[in-house]
């Protein structure tokens, strides 16, 4: 639809009272929402031509509207996006999932998304971010030796996905939802894993009651693990401390 007025402020207003019109027909009568892109404003007719392609580009940024609008060219120039750096948001991330922070990784997913929203770069570049977090976090938690980090599969569907999601709030729910999942198994193999030492331990001490010099120190040198850390396991998983325990089995 090409548009021409005396100024450049008559265009804008008539183009999006059209476009609203557009859309407001298309949603009452077909039930959808649909974004309009408007070129940016040329003066000669050579210049069309500038002025579409620019909306064509600017519809690469549909993803980014889930309930529709119109889009101006005019804030959307080729090579304009912003700088973006994921390396902090995927430290942050690992950090929380590492130590199960559920409410803090959905805070952090959620600015992270709306960083990405007002950073209005491409789709393709978005998903290499999206990718490049997924990897990152996949990376780390795949060195944390005490842990089974999320499978890689996993990973790899998601990235795979990507291209197949139409607004970033599709985007934003699964990638919330592969870090939960990440948090979950990671609470889950140290349940585990905390648990196999509190059976350590109680099996050390019906072996070695008798001994008159066993002590917490000898027990946590035999198991590898500092007294802080293995006072907490231990009273977490049998809700005796170790001194409740051996007099028990005495």
């Amino acid at each position: 639809l090409i548009i021409a007025r005396d100024s450049q402020r008559q265009l804008l207003e008539d183009a999006v009272a059209i476009g609203e019109a557009i859309r407001g027909a298309l949603n009452q009568y077909l039930n959808i929402n649909i974004c309009i892109t408007v070129g940016v404003t040329v003066h000669t007719p050579t210049q069309w031509k500038t002025s579409y392609e620019n909306a064509r580009y600017t519809e690469e940024f549909r993803y980014l509207f889930e309930s529709g609008g119109i889009l101006f060219g005019k804030d959307f120039i080729n090579g304009q996006s912003a700088d973006i750096q994921t390396d902090g948001w995927s430290e942050r991330l690992v950090s929380q999932i590492k130590t199960g922070q559920t409410e803090a990784i959905c805070q952090t997913v959620t600015q992270l998304f709306a960083m990405l929203h007002h950073a209005r770069c491409e789709k393709k570049e978005l998903q290499l971010h999206i990718q490049n977090c997924v990897l990152s976090i996949q990376i780390t938690l795949n060195k944390w030796k005490t842990v089974t980090a999320i499978d890689l599969e996993q990973a790899t569907a998601f990235i795979k996905d990507l291209d197949h999601y139409r607004h970033l709030s599709e985007i934003e729910a699964e990638f919330t939802t592969f870090c939960l999942t990440a948090a979950d198994m990671i609470a889950r193999q140290r349940d585990s894993s905390n648990h196999s030492i509190a059976i350590q331990a109680e099996a050390y001490l019906n072996e070695h009651y008798m001994d008159p010099d066993l002590s917490l120190n000898m027990l946590c040198d035999y198991l590898n693990l500092s007294v802080s850390y293995f006072c907490m396991v231990f009273k977490n998983n049998t809700g005796e401390t170790f001194v409740e325990a051996l007099t028990r089995i005495r």
